[in-house]
């Protein structure tokens, strides 16, 4: 399973910029599969069912602040997906200690969010990193 982690400080936009991934994986499908909230989650964070695009079966799971559940996240998804498109919180070491193990292995990707503006273009580089 090849991890993408959306990485940046609390309240950046990692969870818009990961609903704007998963609409434009759904765009032209029939019957997508729906968003699932997440529990204790803010209103807008979600976790995708299992979809294809591009010959890859890929989930979304957008709760990023709290390092058990992106773990377990992680640990549900092993095996049963090819990519896991996953947040994560910075700015505390727990945290910057996932990103960096994520960042060391070569089939996984960081990408480091920065800012609000930059939603569109984090979405853009979410999507090339299927």
């Amino acid at each position: 399973m090849k991890i993408i982690l959306l990485s940046g400080n609390h309240s950046i936009g990692k969870t818009t910029t990961l609903n704007l991934v998963y609409d434009q994986l759904i765009q032209g499908m029939q019957n997508p599969p729906p968003k699932k909230k997440i529990q204790f989650g803010s209103p807008d964070d979600f976790e995708s069912s299992p979809l294809q695009y591009n010959g890859k079966t890929v989930a979304i799971y957008s709760l990023g602040d709290t390092l058990y559940r992106v773990y377990d996240a992680i640990i549900r998804y092993c095996g049963t997906v090819d990519v896991l498109i996953i947040a994560c919180r910075t700015g505390r070491s727990e945290f910057d200690a996932l990103v960096a193990t994520v960042q060391g292995c070569p089939q996984h990707q960081v990408i480091h969010k920065t800012s609000r503006a930059k939603n569109k273009a984090d979405c853009q580089s979410i999507i090339n990193s299927i």
